[in-house]
Formats: structure tokens, sequence, C-alpha cells
């Protein structure tokens, strides 16, 4: 009896100590199963924001590109009448009407072809003549 009682407590000893090292190794791999679920969320962070990242830098690729290709264009020959008509009806929006013949007389003398020291700029002083007609602060 003593000798199986000492076998029974030989094999609970061993019972209880499997238990203990299947409990610390149960606890062991949930540690590390916590580790790992940290390190894939920072992982998923990570590309979370490296994609952001690729993004905002394609915004920036696309934004350069188009501000260089506005850097480029010239303003056209158009572009530069209907600024100058503009610029010179300005003046006419806020006069009174003998102001107003004064004034567009002084523009007529100022646009005129004949009064212009080349072709290229008489040609031009033509162009900006018809835009200047074609304002509504022209025709009051």
């Amino acid at each position: 009896l003593n000798e199986h009682e000492g076998e029974r407590r030989s094999a609970t000893a061993q019972l209880v100590n499997a238990k203990e090292r299947s409990d610390q190794l149960r606890r062991q791999k949930e540690a590390k199963e916590r580790e790992l679920a940290a390190e894939q969320k920072r992982r998923l962070d990570a590309e979370d924001a490296a994609d952001l990242l690729r993004i905002r830098l394609e915004a920036s690729r696309e934004e350069a590109a188009r501000l260089r290709s506005q850097q480029r264009k010239a303003p056209g020959r158009d572009d530069m009448v209907r600024f100058f008509a503009a610029l010179e009806c300005e003046p006419l929006r806020g006069c009174s009407a003998d102001a107003r013949s004064a004034l567009k007389k002084k523009i007529l003398l100022k646009w005129h072809p004949d009064k212009q020291p080349s072709p290229e700029h008489s040609s031009l002083a033509t162009l900006v003549m018809q835009e200047l007609q074609n304002c509504k602060e022209w025709s009051r």
C-alpha cells in the first residue's frame, strides 16, 4: 500500500507539475497572441498611413504637373485683347455722361491703329478696339 501510495504521490506531483507547466505555456501563448495581434494592428496602421501618403503624393504630383502646364502656357492674343478691353472699360462704369464721352475719346485715341508704332501693335489695337465696342460699359 505504501508503495502504491508513493507512486500515487509521484504521479499526482507529476500531474500537478504538468498542469502548472500547461497553465504557464497557455499564459505564454496568450501573451504571444496578444503581442502578435498588437503587431498586426501596428502593421495595418502603418500600411494605411503609407496608402494615405501614396495618395497625397499622387495628388501633389498631379498638382505640380497642372501648375507646370499652366506656367508654360503663355496668355494668348485673345486673352490679352480681352484683358486690355476690360482694363480700359473699368473707369467707364462709375463716371458721368460728360466724363464718359471724354474718357471714351481718350481711349479711342490711345488705341487707334494709326497711332501705333508698328504693324503688330496696330493689329493688336484693332482687336482691342473691336473688343471695346463689344463691352457693355462702352455702349451705355
